[in-house]
């Protein structure tokens, strides 16, 4: 019943999405198609020119609602559906959601001094945090300052339980506000400090799988980088190519402010970039397991009494 209620707001949402570029101007093929890309957060055009789509202010705002609506819990949403607003509002995670995308857009429309308005700044930190990696004209002429903010982006990610990727806000505030205790645990060692987010109490278990999570996120992207600047990538590509495909964003910058080439990437490159999205997809943690070996035991038989 739980997946019937999510498949019905992630099939309406995809409907919505589909008449939405229908009735903007797009033919029905290529309104379908973006339709799919933008809900799944996937990115994947095509038209020749994906970015040109998103120059016209009408699509751009089509893109950005519902990028940010498939960065949001589903759950959240079914309730919200049904009545239920104000619980999306309480929600500290979709909250946060919102406090970062704004902060985001607003740094990121400071770095380009106004440049190409309020609209795309907020468009393409949307795009980055939701990892759908749609993006638009002249961003490989944008200040370093600006792609390196989105590269810093791309290590958030959107909400549990929505089709976005990355590490995702509540693991953010997890870990946050784990700190944060730990630092009060200091000053007052026998104060009892329940980890809260919102109305949930974290547990130890939650906690260690959340920071398991971090560290293999973050060593397989170190690892992905190092092999792929040995593979021949300048070190700003090797980089964000890792963080890209481990996060499931889609494009990449080079030193020059260019975009990654994937297609031109020796066949070793393309290999690890491919093991770090069938492993971003999988969460990481679920792929790491099989490597233990221990998995691959099979179980002793016990030997009959006597």
């Amino acid at each position: 019943q739980a997946a019937a209620s999510l498949l019905a707001v992630y099939g309406a949402l995809t409907l919505l999405s589909l008449l939405s570029y229908w009735i903007a101007g797009l033919d029905l093929l290529h309104a379908a198609a973006y339709a799919a890309a933008t809900l799944a957060a996937g990115g994947v055009s095509i038209l020749p020119d994906a970015a040109g789509t998103f120059e016209l202010p009408v699509f751009e705002f089509i893109g950005l609602l519902f990028m940010l609506l498939a960065g949001t819990n589903l759950t959240l949403q079914y309730r919200a559906w049904n009545g239920r607003v104000a619980e999306l509002f309480r929600d500290a995670e979709f909250r946060s959601y919102l406090v970062v995308i704004g902060l985001g857009s607003l740094l990121l429309f400071v770095l380009l001094r106004g440049s190409g308005g309020v609209l795309s700044a907020l468009f393409q930190v949307v795009s980055v945090i939701t990892t759908t990696g749609f993006t638009t004209q002249g961003m490989t002429e944008w200040p370093q300052q600006a792609q390196l903010l989105l590269l810093a982006l791309m290590f958030i990610g959107g909400c549990a339980g929505s089709a976005a990727g990355g590490i995702r806000i509540m693991r953010w505030l997890i870990v946050l506000r784990s700190t944060g205790k730990e630092v009060q645990r200091m000053l007052h060692p026998r104060a009892a400090l329940p980890l809260r987010i919102g109305h949930r109490l974290i547990t130890p278990e939650v906690l260690r799988s959340t920071a398991a999570f971090f560290t293999v996120y973050v060593l397989l992207v170190g690892v992905s980088a190092f092999a792929l600047a040995l593979l021949g990538l300048d070190h700003l590509a090797a980089l964000s190519s890792a963080l890209s495909s481990t996060g499931l964003v889609g494009f990449a910058f080079q030193a020059d402010g260019q975009f990654v080439e994937f297609g031109l990437l020796p066949a070793a490159a393309k290999a690890v970039l491919l093991f770090d999205m069938y492993a971003g997809r999988l969460e990481i943690v679920t792929l790491a397991v099989l490597l233990v070996p221990g998995f691959w035991r099979l179980p002793r038989r016990r030997r009959p009494a006597a």
